[in-house]
């Protein structure tokens, strides 16, 4: 098996970029010389601005290889899971933006809503109404609050993911607040009687 050499002081090694003889802390990229000779030829001719470090010739032994390659290993490895953590950043980056225009959606819809219940209420307040009037009056009304009531649902859940950090991620408080309001109980205030069903 063919040994091989670096130049090293220790911390960093010598490697040659377009002829040019350079520092790299990184083995690795160091220069591989066939011979002890030859590495240490090329010591005797570095140049004036690289001789003040204490230059010397190391073998590259398997342990060194083996470190080499398993510091390689690492890196991309790391350098992988890094560039995941990148992806996973950017969608959630996208889903937040697109959280924010569909909150602006609900918003103003919600904002016709209300002011489609109010000319309804006050419709219904202002003239005397038969059945069937009274009736499309009703679903109106029925269909305007149930529509509040969904663009109310959905800014409370879109409100719990923006305002939420990655504690709340952690421990599943996000999911468990919007999980809640698929269960939650409306309490009136006076009429009891109308919700005994």
């Amino acid at each position: 098996m063919c040994k091989k050499y670096v130049i090293s002081d220790g911390r960093n090694y010598i490697y040659i970029n377009n002829g040019i003889q350079e520092t790299t802390p990184h083995i690795n990229k160091a220069q591989m010389f066939p011979t002890y000779e030859k590495a240490n030829n090329l010591i005797k001719s570095m140049k004036k601005t690289l001789r003040i470090f204490n230059w010397k010739v190391k073998e590259l032994n398997s342990e060194n290889k083996d470190s080499q390659n398993s510091i390689s290993t690492q890196n991309i490895i790391v350098d992988n899971e890094l560039d995941g953590i990148i992806n996973k950043i950017k969608e959630v980056e996208d889903f937040t933006k697109q959280l924010k225009t569909k909150k602006q959606e609900y918003i103003e819809r919600y904002n016709t809503v209300e002011k489609e219940i109010t000319d309804i209420e006050h419709a219904a307040e202002f003239y005397s109404l038969n059945a069937a009037q009274g009736y499309k009056i009703y679903k109106m009304l029925h269909e305007a609050r149930i529509e509040r009531r969904k663009c109310k649902d959905g800014l409370a859940k879109i409100s719990y993911i923006l305002d939420g950090n990655f504690q709340d991620c952690c421990n599943d408080r996000i999911s468990r607040r919007i999980e809640g309001l698929n269960h939650r109980q409306y309490e009136p205030r006076v009429l009891k009687e109308l919700f005994n069903a």
